[in-house]
């Protein structure tokens, strides 16, 4: 599921944002927390919340690439 190319936290932002634009999540909908994401993923807990902090950012700042 996750590649080399990328760190970690960034493939996680990614899979969040794929989940959105594809309706998983709808707008008000709750996202898993963290600890949900590290435990369904596999990965540590810190590295999940910064992925979900990275989406954050990116949505507030409206980067573009998100959309």
């Amino acid at each position: 599921m996750f590649h080399d190319d990328k760190p970690l936290f960034q493939q996680v932002a990614d899979l969040i944002s794929a989940d959105i634009l594809r309706g998983t999540y709808q707008p008000g909908d709750q996202v898993s927390s963290t600890n949900e994401f590290a435990a369904f993923y596999r990965i540590n807990p810190a590295t999940a919340g910064k992925g979900i902090n990275l989406l954050v950012v990116k949505i507030e700042t409206n980067q573009p690439g998100l959309y």
